[in-house]
C-alpha cells in the first residue's frame, strides 16, 4: 500500500508541473519603447542686438533657416544654436526699429526629433535705453485728476521699447510699452493711464509742449495709455517698470494702506494677487522687505492719498528701492512733471 501511494503521490505532482509549464506564456520584448515624447518649451526670449534675436528653451534644440518667418522689414539672415545648445540666434539681415513690434515665428526640434512650434513677440532693440525711476503716483483718481504716473530720467537715452506693468511681467492688469523718444537726465515723462479720449491728448515724441487733455505737462513728455480699461490700483498695488517687455526689471513700486500687523488675509495683503506680485517684485531685487517674508509693512504707505496729495519720492528721486523713498505730499501738493516736493502730509 505505502509504495502504491509514494507512486500515486509522485505521478500527480509531475502531471501539475507539466501541466503549469505548458500554461505560462513565453517572454518577448515589447514591440515599442516611447522614450522622450515631450517637445521643447520656450523659457525666455529678446531682442539682443540690432541685427540679433536670441529664444532660450528648457533643453538642446535644432533648427532650420526655412522653417523661421519674421517680418519683411527685418528679414531672417541665419539661425544659429546657442553656446550650451539651448538657446538659438536668430541673425536679422537689417537693423531693428528701436522700440517697434513685430513676430517671429518658427520651427524647433529637440535631440530625439520631438517638435514645437511658435510665433513670439518682440520690439526692435534699443541699444541706449534711457534710465528711468517711477517718480510720482497719481492713483486715486477725480473728474480733474485721472490716474497718471510719473518717471523721472536719471541718464539720458532714448524710451523705445521701455515696458510699464500694472503688476509684473508675466502676471499683469495693464502694459504699456513706450515708443522713440530721445530724453535727457533730469526729465520727466508722465503716464496718463484714463485719457479722455480726445484728439489734444497726443504723445509727445519729440515737442513737451504738444499734448493737451488733462494733467498734460508743459515741460515734460505726456504719453497716453490707450489700449482701454488702464487705470491704477487706488492704493493697494504693485507697479514695475523693465528695460524691455522681455527682459530684465529696472524699478518698481509697492504702495499699501495697511500695515505690518494688517489682520487680512493673503499674509495680510487681503488678496493672493498683490501678495503673489510683491513677494516676485522682492525676489527680482526690485523692492527690500523688512524681514524673511514680505508683508504689507514693507510698502510704501499710501494712507490718506487723494487725487492731489500724490505719494511721491522727495525732490532729488533719491531711488534705494525702500518704502522710505516715498511720501504723500499735502493737500494740492501734486507736482506731475515738475520737482517732487518734500513736505509731507500729516492727517
Amino acid at each position: 500500500m505505502d509504495t502504491a501511494w509514494r507512486y500515486g503521490f509522485w505521478a500527480a505532482a509531475l502531471t501539475a508541473m507539466l501541466l503549469s509549464w505548458c500554461c505560462v506564456p513565453e517572454l518577448i520584448s515589447p514591440p515599442f519603447e516611447p522614450g522622450d515624447l515631450r517637445p521643447p518649451a520656450v523659457v525666455d526670449w529678446r531682442s539682443s542686438a540690432a541685427r540679433e534675436l536670441r529664444i532660450a528653451f528648457d533643453e538642446a534644440v535644432r533648427a532650420e533657416l526655412a522653417d523661421f518667418a519674421c517680418a519683411e522689414d527685418v528679414g531672417i539672415a541665419a539661425v544659429q544654436a546657442g553656446t550650451d545648445g539651448r538657446e538659438l540666434v536668430i541673425l536679422l539681415e537689417r537693423d531693428q526699429e528701436p522700440g517697434k513690434a513685430f513676430s517671429l515665428s518658427g520651427l524647433a526640434f529637440d535631440l530625439h526629433g520631438n517638435a514645437t512650434s511658435f510665433i513670439l513677440p518682440f520690439w526692435g532693440h534699443n541699444p541706449r535705453p534711457a534710465g528711468i525711476a517711477i517718480n510720482e503716483l497719481g492713483s486715486v483718481a477725480s473728474a480733474s485728476h485721472p490716474d497718471a504716473l510719473e518717471f523721472y530720467v536719471k541718464s539720458a537715452g532714448n524710451l523705445a521699447g521701455l515696458a510699464f506693468y500694472v503688476g509684473l511681467r508675466g502676471d499683469y492688469d495693464h502694459r504699456y510699452i513706450f515708443p522713440p523718444c530721445e530724453v535727457a537726465a533730469g526729465d520727466f515723462v508722465v503716464l496718463h493711464l484714463r485719457p479722455q479720449g480726445i484728439e489734444s491728448e497726443r504723445d509727445e515724441l519729440s515737442d513737451k509742449g504738444s499734448s493737451g487733455g488733462l494733467d498734460a505737462t508743459p515741460d515734460a513728455w505726456d504719453f497716453w495709455y490707450r489700449a482701454g480699461g488702464g487705470g491704477l490700483p487706488d492704493k493697494n498695488g504693485a507697479l514695475s517698470l523693465y528695460d524691455t517687455p522681455g527682459g530684465s526689471i529696472m524699478d518698481a513700486l509697492l504702495y499699501s494702506d495697511r500695515g505690518a500687523d494688517s489682520t487680512a488675509n493673503y499674509g495680510g495683503f487681503g488678496t493672493a494677487s498683490f501678495q503673489a506680485r510683491a513677494t516676485a517684485i522682492v525676489e527680482a531685487g526690485a523692492w527690500l522687505k523688512a524681514a524673511d517674508r514680505v508683508s504689507p509693512g514693507d510698502c510704501a504707505s499710501s494712507l490718506g492719498i487723494t487725487s492731489t496729495r500724490t505719494l511721491n519720492r522727495g525732490s532729488d528721486s533719491k531711488d534705494s528701492d525702500h518704502k522710505d523713498d516715498w511720501h504723500i505730499v499735502p493737500t494740492s501738493g501734486i507736482s506731475l512733471g515738475r520737482v517732487n516736493s518734500d513736505a509731507v502730509y500729516n492727517p
